[in-house]
């Protein structure tokens, strides 16, 4: 975990994203040091590399908000989609989650 503040809202997310994991439970590691066999795997840079019982995490953290999205979601549900195969195992978390 970063041990350090700052008055940067995308590292305040990203301290709060770690802090929370670790209260389930995940250990946080530095994305430059991963295991070979996790970092062989990976492309790019995550903001947040967590694994609990074997199961790795990895987090990105955006500041910027879909256009629209809070009249969206004074309406209604909203739903993201990403340019990614599955969802099966993606979850999204809003600055109100932690």
């Amino acid at each position: 975990m970063r041990k350090y503040v700052s008055e940067d809202i995308h590292t305040q997310y990203v301290v709060r994203a770690e802090e929370e994991l670790m209260k389930m439970g995940y250990k946080i590691y530095s994305c430059d040091d991963l295991p070979r066999e996790v970092k062989d795997r990976l492309s790019g840079h995550p903001d947040v590399c967590a694994e609990k019982s074997g199961k790795w995490v990895f987090m990105e953290v955006s500041i910027t908000r879909p256009p629209r999205a809070e009249t969206y979601l004074k309406a209604g549900k909203v739903i993201l989609i990403l340019p990614i195969e599955t969802s099966e195992v993606v979850e999204v978390w809003g600055t109100r989650n932690y």
